[in-house]
Order: C-alpha cells, then sequence, then structure tokens
C-alpha cells in the first residue's frame, strides 16, 4: 500500500482518505483490517498544527510526503519511537531516531520524503506543521530571521536532536490530561527551542557538498557511536580510516553532517540514556554508571553534571 501525502494540505484528511478512515472531531482510529492505532490533530491559533499518530500495521506501508516549492508551510517530523525510522530525503537516506543529532526532520518547501513503515513494528511519531510567516512573527531580531533564511536555503536537509528539555516539551502537547493552553504553551517552547538551534547552525552546515558514498558511510558509523554501552569506540584516526578520509576531512565532516565530534556524539548518547534510565528509576546511579563503563560513580557523576548541568540524584 503507498500514501501520498501533501504538506500544503489537510494532513489528518489526506491520512485518512488514503487508509479508508473515518475522521471523528480531528482524530480518526486506523482501520482493523490495516493494524491498530489513532492519529489526532490539534489545530491552535496562527494555523499552529499538531499532528500525533500511534500506530502498527499489519502490512508495510510505503508513504511518499512532499512539501512543494510553493508551500506556505514548515514542517518538523518528530520520531518519539523506540525504533528509528528509515527515510531517503531529497535522494538521501537516514535515520529519523529519538536518541541522536537526527530525531527530528525538517522539512523546507521542495523537500521529498520517502519511507516504509514495516509491519508489525509500534511508532510514535509527531508532525509539526507551522506557516512561513510565524517566523517573521516571532523572531524579533533581524539578523536572526536573516541568519535562518539563510541555512534554511544553503541546506539540502536539515536535521536536528531532540534534546530532552524539547522532548518533553513536546510529550505534554500529546498527554491526554493537558488542556489547550498547556499544550499550546508546551507546543511554543518546543519550537523556540527549534528556532534557537537553527540560530546556532552554522549556515555553510550542508550536505550538498558532500559524497553521497562519504555520507552512506558516516550514518554508518553514527549508529554504532550511538550506543551508550560500547566501550571499545574507535579513535578518530581509526573512524577516519574505515571512512576512507584523511583524518581533517573525516572530523570536519562529521561535525559538519552531526554538528559535534565523534566523542562528544557518543557521550551525548550515553548521557541520553543515563537521564532517561534515572527518570525510569529502573537502575541506581551507581548501577547506571557502571553499565556505562565508568570506573567510578563519581566520574559517572562529573559528565552527568556537565551535560545537563545538574547531579544524577537531582533527576525527577
Amino acid at each position: 500500500m503507498q500514501l501520498d501525502i501533501k504538506v500544503n494540505e489537510d494532513i489528518l484528511q489526506e491520512f485518512a482518505s488514503q487508509l479508508d478512515a473515518k475522521i471523528n472531531k480531528d482524530s480518526f482510529i486506523i482501520p482493523k483490517k490495516l493494524g491498530t492505532g489513532i492519529a489526532k490533530k490539534i489545530i491552535f491559533d496562527g494555523n499552529l498544527e499538531l499532528l500525533h499518530i500511534q500506530f502498527s500495521l499489519n502490512l508495510p506501508i510505503q508513504t511518499r510526503s512532499e512539501n512543494t516549492e510553493s508551500s506556505s508551510y514548515y514542517l518538523l517530523n518528530i520520531n518519539l519511537s523506540e525504533q528509528s525510522v528509515n527515510k531517503t530525503v531529497n535522494g538521501e537516506d537516514i535515520e529519523i531516531q529519538r536518541d541522536n543529532s537526527s530525531g527530528m526532520l525538517f522539512y523546507k518547501p521542495g523537500t521529498n520524503v520517502f519511507s516504509i513503515s514495516p509491519a508489525g513494528v509500534p511508532f510514535n511519531i509527531v508532525l509539526v506543521k507551522f506557516p512561513k510567516t510565524m517566523l517573521r512573527s516571532y523572531v524579533e531580531k533581524n539578523e536572526d530571521l536573516e541568519h535562518i533564511a539563510e541555512v534554511i536555503s544553503s541546506s539540502q536537509l536539515i536535521y536536528e536532536d531532540l534534546d530532552l528539555d524539547s522532548e518533553n516539551h513536546l510529550r505534554k502537547c500529546i498527554l491526554p490530561e493537558t488542556n489547550l493552553f498547556q499544550k499550546h504553551a508546551n507546543l511554543l517552547n518546543f519550537l523556540a527551542l527549534f528556532i534557537e538551534k537553527l540560530i546556532k547552525r552554522d549556515a555553510l552546515n550542508s550536505t550538498e557538498n558532500i559524497n553521497p558514498d562519504d555520507l552512506k558511510m558516516l550514518f554508518m558509523i553514527a549508529g554504532q557511536l550511538r550506543d551508550p554501552f560500547a566501550s571499545d569506540i574507535a579513535t578518530n584516526e581509526e573512524l577516519a580510516q574505515k571512512s576512507a578520509m584523511s583524518l581533517t576531512k573525516f572530523k570536519n565532516t562529521f561535525k559538519q553532517v552531526f554538528g559535534t565530534s565523534p566523542y562528544q556524539y557518543h557521550l551525548q548518547a550515553k548521557m541520553q540514556y543515563a537521564y532517561r534510565t534515572l527518570i525510569q528509576k529502573s537502575l541506581t546511579i551507581s548501577e547506571i554508571s557502571y553499565q556505562l563503563g565508568y570506573s567510578h560513580p563519581s566520574k559517572f557523576t562529573v559528565a552527568f553534571k556537565k551535560q545537563f548541568q545538574m547531579l544524577p540524584s537531582e533527576v525527577k
């Protein structure tokens, strides 16, 4: 089965009509013949939309989504699933995964995306759609607005990390017990954090000038670095050799794509795991410390505080 979605249209309606589902008060249930799940849309003032989709399908479904060149909207695709989502974006294969630097995918006008949702895999996806005019209304400094425009225009695709603050705000948007005021406030906070990432982003941070084979190799290496329990992480020299790049080119290209060094990328994966495990209270601080390869909990505490400006014992 194949779905064709246009970002500039009513996305919920497009999904429902192609899945043969009936919309009831801005939501629909996945037909039983296709699997289980629900899709729900919330529309806020200013044509700001949030679409939350949870599903597990009985058969694989191919989805082609496009934000046309003439579109007046931007879209953020955020993966809250435990599983990664494989997508082909403007011809480049990437993984959208919650715990790494590609947790959020930005659809600017001219973005074409292809993905396959395999059968029997639970997914938890949030789409945030907002008009291009919203940037001009909410970004106060002209230099920031000009920088964002340059970043967007110079990048073939834009993905950012789903940091814990962003994820917490987003999850509050989809909690059934929160009212619309709370949902709207949290969604604006989420967008504020994303816009700040764009402002801090190097306008030259584009993948257009990177050889596709090099890019695929970098994503493979990044996949290995995302393992928080890996204790034998290769050195930059070894990673550069594996990628068939010079050391300088490897370090520069990795930072260009992921916004950080390989070491910091791996450290971030460890700290994100630690934070979520502390919230779940499934392991003690000492157990997490040794699980992540620290020789003493005090060393883990130093690294954790440097990452989150708080002690592990302060996580609630």
